[in-house]
């Protein structure tokens, strides 16, 4: 079993391993960002889309923000999730969108 950085994203694929999971084989990876406004989730929305990426929008009324769940298929290693996260991150730069974390279905 690989062993992870002590980190959050290291923290995070332990758990997962630790469920016994399959980390060699490719794994749904949703990745959260948080977008100020409906204009602004459609507009991050199109860009991932473009990229070749899936998008779902979804609204919180309770704390009044959009957030866009960018599912990845990926094989589950640290090096893959921090490059996305990375890549994310530039495409989001000019949207005033943030990625605020990721989580696997299991």
């Amino acid at each position: 079993m690989p062993e992870y950085p002590d980190d959050a994203d290291g923290d995070a694929l332990q758990r997962i391993a630790d469920d016994g999971v399959d980390m060699t084989k490719p794994l749904a990876i949703e990745f959260q960002i948080l977008v100020p406004n409906e204009n602004t989730a459609d507009k991050v929305a199109r860009e991932l889309q473009k990229s070749g990426y899936g998008s779902n929008k979804d609204y919180d009324d309770v704390d009044d923000e959009w957030l866009i769940i960018c599912p990845i298929e990926m094989v589950p290693s640290y090096e893959n999730v921090v490059s996305m996260q990375k890549t994310l991150e530039g495409k989001l730069a000019s949207c005033k969108a943030q990625l605020v974390g990721w989580g696997a279905l299991v």
